[in-house]
């Protein structure tokens, strides 16, 4: 039974019952973020530690019940920076090496992704943010509207009409006039917005000392990065000497850095990818083989709820979910 009341989200608010719709899920966002937090050691009988892989399926269990009924979902991983990095040797050096535990659980990652019977896509070499940038096209151009799954601001800039972020942690979905709201800017202009203030996860210095409203300001006075930069020297001081040192090939490399890519051939049809809900017997392996039984019955109790929201949408009726008493 749930330990806590998951409210169920009104998609209504932002998905076109006439179109299908794709889930983009990122992943790596999920991964380490189960890592890195409270849960307690766990180990397989075989010494394999799985504390990760147990915070991640529970998430992503969480994240299930608040889907709205889909057409499609796709578990994005990620397959490296190589292109980042040949442009920028310093991109994420800042980050530490991987902990040996979390290295030996990578393996199983698609394993859960399979338990949960969803497909997923690792393109080596590419950053997962840039293959969720490109499946995003890929389901514009056959007319689908898509929900992407991450906390990662870097996704925002992907977000229009027919598309938007969900960040299961903070519950929120957002869309054009939320990442205006948030930013300053739309989504469009985040990648111009995040190559001045800098990102310090992935050692982007960004330009030191202006900050999101400033930036943001530019960025309505001059419309875009490429003018900003051009105009540089007739800016008032210290503004102007904080661009001009920081140089503008720097400044339009490190928006390069910021942009995510759509040209990674992502053409084939979502078909592959048609989520038809959990199945059992997927689940009792998996959970045979590892043990989280409790999140077991949870998913099997939400396979059915979402049974039911299926068959209610298609009759245009209303689900109510409710807390488990026990």
């Amino acid at each position: 039974k749930f330990q806590k009341k998951i409210e169920k989200l009104n998609w209504d608010n932002f998905l076109n019952k006439d179109k299908k719709t794709v889930v983009l899920i990122d992943i790596s966002s999920f991964f380490f973020r189960a890592h890195y937090s409270a849960i307690p050691s766990l180990f397989l009988e075989n010494g394999t530690p799985i504390r990760a892989i147990y915070g991640f399926t529970s998430s992503l269990k969480n994240f299930i019940l608040q889907l709205p009924p889909v057409d499609y979902i796709v578990g994005i991983l990620d397959g490296g920076n190589d292109w980042r990095r040949k442009l920028f040797p310093a991109y994420k050096a800042n980050r530490k090496p991987l902990d040996e535990d979390l290295k030996q659980q990578f393996p199983l990652i698609p394993i859960v992704i399979n338990a949960l019977n969803i497909e997923s896509v690792r393109e080596l070499g590419c950053e997962a943010d840039d293959v969720i940038a490109a499946a995003t096209r890929a389901a514009l151009n056959q007319n689908h509207q898509v929900v992407i799954i991450t906390p990662d601001k870097d996704l925002f800039q992907l977000i229009d009409s027919n598309v938007f972020v969900f960040d299961p942690w903070r519950k929120k979905v957002y869309d054009s006039s939320e990442v205006k709201n948030k930013f300053g800017v739309y989504p469009k202009e985040l990648p111009d917005l995040l190559a001045l203030l800098g990102d310090s996860a992935d050692n982007i210095p960004g330009v030191f000392g202006i900050g999101n409203k400033t930036a943001a300001e530019l960025l309505r006075q001059f419309s875009n990065l490429e003018n900003l930069v051009e105009n540089a020297p007739n800016l008032k001081s210290p503004l102007n000497k904080r661009l001009l040192e920081t140089g503008s090939s720097n400044i339009l490399l490190f928006k390069k850095l910021c942009n995510l890519r759509t040209d990674i051939n992502f053409t084939e049809s979502f078909e592959k990818y048609a989520f038809n809900g959990l199945n059992e017997q997927k689940l009792e392996i998996f959970y045979n083989q590892f043990g989280f039984s409790s999140i077991k019955d949870d998913l099997l109790e939400i396979n059915e709820i979402n049974k039911v929201a299926k068959k209610s949408s298609v009759n245009n009726e209303s689900v109510e979910i409710k807390e488990n008493e026990n």
